[in-house]
Order: C-alpha cells, then structure tokens, then sequence
C-alpha cells in the first residue's frame, strides 16, 4: 500500500469515527451545563384550564441523590414544556427532604406528594389510584425533555385516544417457535412501528396513559412487588395487554434522552439489562398471566415485508446499527476492504433509508430492499454521480 493510499485509507476508516467519539463524549456534557446553567428560563407556572376533562398529569418519581442533583432539572424541563399540562405531581417516598431549589418550583405548579416507598413503581401507581379518569404521563428524574414533547403525545392521543402512546419503545423479539427472547435481543429505542404487540414502551422516555387502560390488577402492590419488584416497566406492559389496549410509538417523536447525569450508573439499567434482571422478571410474569404468551404468538407471524414497510412509512429508520459511531465503524470496514481490493461494484440486500450508504465510498452501487418507502427515500437522497463520485441505483 502506498503513502498516500494509506492516508486516504485512515482519513476514511478512522476520521469520522474519531469526530463521533468526540462529539458523544464531550458534547452532551457541555450541553447539560448549559442547561443547567438556564434551566429556570423557561419556566413557566402551570394554569389549568378549570373544568377540563380528562385532565392532562405529569407524573414522576425520585429517590436518594437524584431528589438533590437531577429530578430539579427534569422538572424545570417539564415546566417549560410549550403545551402545559393541568399537574406536575412528583411522588416521593414517606420521610423523603425536600431540596430548597424544589420546595421552590411549588410556586410554578409542582405538587410534592408523599407515599409508601413503591421503588419506580412511585411514578405511576399513586396516581392511578389519585387520578383513575385523568390522562397519566410518566417522566422520569434524570431527563431533560424537550419543548414540544407533551405537546407530541397530547397529539398522539387526541388521534387515537384508546391507545397508550409513548415516545421510546423497544421492540419485542421472539423465536420461530414463539418463545420470547432474551431481552438484550431486543430492537432499543426503536421508531417508526405504531400499533402492535411488539411495541414495548420505556416510560422513562413519555409514556401517555389514558383513564383506564390498564387491567385492574396493576396497582396491586403485593403482586408487583413480589413478580416484578424492580421492573416496573414489564408490569406496565403486561398490564396494558391484559386490558387489551394497544401500545403506539409516536411517529417522529423524541426517543434520544439527554440525560441530566450522563451515563449513569446508579439506575435500574444496569442490573436489569446487563445483569438480566428483566428476563427474570419477565418470566415471572408471563407464568403468572400465561395469557400474556398470545402476545408472543402474534409477534410470531408477522410479515417481515410488511413490518419494514411500516416502519419507514411511519418515519422510523434503519435502526441504531446505521447511525453515529456505529454507521462510522462498519463505513471505515467496508470502505477500506472495497479501495484494498479495487472493487468496482457493491450491490447491499437491505439498503434501508440510506443512512449507512451516507457514508460508503464505493465506485457503482445498487441497493435493494422489501420497503417501497425505503427504496423512494434513497432515490430522493442520492442521484447518479452523487456521494463522492459513485453511481446509485436502487430497486
């Protein structure tokens, strides 16, 4: 390999990675200071609208540091949302001090209510039992929620008000055989897929609850204590499928969280993903309600075809795989593999929306795709002789 091969070679695998990795390092850090430097600028005090039916509440939970370093800020966010909701109500354990700076966004609405000791089940349950024909939103402590994010899911519901809309979903996976899979297979963070079983919502990112659409067993304290005690978000999701109420993703909503802590590591996170405390748990729950395994039977046969189509007529993407570093990772890969061997042409099963090929640096390409919505979106994004000098077709 020549110098200047080789510069080019570096330049193209490793430049664009390197420009990410500092991005997604440092810069949600500044951001974050920035926004905790103003983070009261955009407050402003709720005035509900009297006599308004079912009201629209924000519901949220904190607990040990986080009730001093961060649910401050998250409940500033919430107060400068651009559509206001009729309550902020933060629930906190029994004998929990309240901050000076919190006790403070009292005067803007924020209602500080005390209950027993719940764990993350504090965010929802309460106000289940307080407010049973009230819209219910969960937010949670560490997030910075963007401007227009209660006003997307007051949107979402006002379209389809029977179903249980949510910003940031998972997508549930199964094997052939109907079973379900672990949940580190899972499709995280996915978007773009409305209504169907395989929609499992994150309330952390904003879920919308309408008045009774969960089954009645939810605020049973002894039960999900005892089959989920630290994944309130697989009790939800059973319980929403026990009502047999659909579970919706908002097109083009807001599934990136920007964290007030960044990489923390103190949540339930970490011991349900990567210690596999949500399978555990999902488990006991399904045996519980094996009526819950009709869910996995449908995920089954699905149509593939039919799935993708879906999802990029709804807006979503290819997935995390083609985005920032990762897309940057495998560009690097492919590209140098394709100058080292001086191959003229790529054909790629599965172009997608054509966030990858953003970054490819190939001679003749043609990508190919089951999604109509997909193949337009490429045509629209590339044209022949475009991205660097290659020629792309797509069919």
């Amino acid at each position: 390999m020549t110098v200047k091969r080789f510069i080019k070679f570096f330049v193209k695998a490793f430049i664009p990675y390197g420009l990410l990795y500092l991005r997604r390092r440092y810069a949600p850090r500044l951001l974050n200071a920035l926004r905790k430097m103003f983070a009261k600028w955009g407050v402003k005090p709720l005035n509900p609208a009297a006599g308004s039916s079912p009201r629209f509440i924000i519901t949220l939970t904190s607990y040990g540091e986080r009730v001093e370093k961060s649910v401050f800020y998250a409940v500033c966010s919430l107060l400068s949302q651009s559509e206001a909701p009729e309550k902020i109500v933060l629930y906190l354990a029994h004998g929990t001090e309240i901050p000076r700076k919190l006790e403070e966004l009292k005067r803007c609405g924020l209602e500080i209510r005390f209950c027993d000791d719940l764990k993350s089940y504090k965010k929802l349950v309460p106000a289940l039992l307080e407010f049973p024909d009230d819209v219910l939103i969960t937010a949670d402590d560490d997030i910075f929620y963007p401007r227009k994010w209660l006003k997307a899911l007051k949107a979402a519901y006002i379209e389809n008000p029977r179903a249980i809309h949510c910003h940031r979903a998972h997508e549930i996976r199964v094997y052939e055989d109907g079973s379900l899979r672990p949940y580190s297979e899972w499709n995280f963070m996915s978007a773009g897929f409305c209504c169907n079983e395989s929609v499992f919502p994150t309330t952390g990112g904003g879920v919308l609850y309408p008045p009774h659409s969960l089954d009645g067993r939810c605020t049973d304290e002894k039960l999900f204590l005892k089959l989920a005690p630290k994944a309130d978000d697989v009790w939800f999701w059973a319980m929403a499928n026990l009502k047999g109420t659909e579970c919706a993703v908002i097109k083009n909503g807001f599934n990136a969280a920007s964290e007030v802590v960044p990489n923390d590591q103190n949540g339930l996170c970490v011991s349900n993903v990567n210690g596999g405390g949500n399978d555990r748990q999902l488990k006991a729950v399904v045996e519980a309600f094996p009526e819950l395994k009709k869910v996995f039977e449908k995920i089954k046969s699905f149509d593939s075809a039919d799935y993708w189509e879906g999802r990029y007529a709804q807006g979503g993407n290819s997935g995390a795989g083609s985005r920032d570093k990762l897309a940057a990772f495998k560009a690097g890969i492919i590209n140098s593999f394709v100058a080292e061997r001086s191959i003229k042409t790529v054909m790629e099963f599965g172009c997608g929306d054509g966030g990858q090929l953003l970054l490819a640096d190939y001679p003749f390409y043609t990508g190919f795709d089951v999604s109509d919505t997909a193949l337009e979106k490429c045509r629209k994004l590339f044209t022949a002789g475009g991205g660097g000098g290659a020629n792309h077709n797509f069919d």
